[in-house]
């Protein structure tokens, strides 16, 4: 795959095609739940990533109408339960059982699922119909519990990506968590940005590894270079975290989201 990655790569540069990007954005924030919008109303432009089941259309238009990216949150990787499409696959032997990921959320075998990806696109169909102009794409745990299936999940990605676009020609596609997918060329091809989580600062507000901290990073280096926009998602713990993973970030020429404490209500 890497050779074929390398091929496209060779391919694109010799055609003058560019790769797909997010336009300048001064910053990035991910809403979880049904955090007030209000705020970002004069803020510069940012991406803003909302939770689709839980807010108003009308919230996402004036987020629009005030500057910003507006993407739906689409965890891929597992279902859950209080989604709309839940009724649809309650039933299915792929879906595992409870995840210990959130409450509500359910492992699945997305790899044998054909009928998860129809589910999935009809979901994004009325994501985009709602207003979005993308997605924010999470595989969850799926490539951790099913290291081997990597390249199944790289194919996800793709038809829903395609399926985003097919929707709106402009809608912007970002992974999430799933740095490993870049050696698979239809990943390169179909996002626009990758976000990592916990580069420096970890889910539980403590410094991440050495090991974790090269590898995000080394995932988000190589986006970079493809054009894709790298974003990092940290919980530092304090002021001088902050400022901290501000500059470390400003130095590769990545974009920060500091969680809130509040965060973990919810997840």
């Amino acid at each position: 795959m890497r050779a074929g990655l390398l091929l496209l790569l060779f391919i694109l540069a010799l055609s003058n095609i560019a790769f797909a990007e997010l336009p300048d954005i001064e910053g990035w924030v991910w809403l979880d739940y049904r955090s007030p919008t209000a705020p970002l109303l004069e803020a510069e432009q940012q991406l803003v990533v909302l939770d689709p089941d839980n807010y108003l259309s009308g919230e996402v238009e004036t987020l629009k109408q005030a500057g910003h990216i507006v993407l739906a949150y689409l965890c891929i990787g597992e279902a859950e339960s209080w989604r709309a499409y839940w009724h649809k696959i309650s039933w299915e032997s792929w879906v595992v059982g409870p995840s210990s990921r959130r409450s509500g959320s359910y492992l699945i075998r997305f790899y044998s699922a054909y009928t998860w990806a129809g589910v999935l696109k009809d979901y994004v169909e009325d994501i985009i119909e709602f207003g979005y102009q993308g997605l924010f794409l999470d595989p969850a745990y799926a490539l951790s519990y099913y290291p081997d299936k990597a390249e199944d999940m790289a194919d996800l990605v793709q038809e829903i990506a395609e399926e985003a676009r097919y929707d709106d020609p402009d809608a912007y596609v970002v992974l999430f968590s799933g740095g490993e997918l870049l050696e698979y060329s239809q990943i390169v091809m179909e996002i626009d940005g990758l976000a990592e989580e916990g580069v420096w600062w970890d889910s539980d507000w403590l410094r991440s590894s050495a090991v974790d901290t090269m590898l995000r990073k080394d995932y988000l280096i190589q986006a970079r270079g493809l054009g894709i926009t790298p974003l990092v998602m940290e919980y530092a713990d304090g002021d001088a975290a902050i400022i901290e993973v501000e500059t470390l970030a400003d130095g590769e020429g990545f974009i920060p989201f500091f969680v809130p404490k509040e965060w973990g209500k919810y997840w």
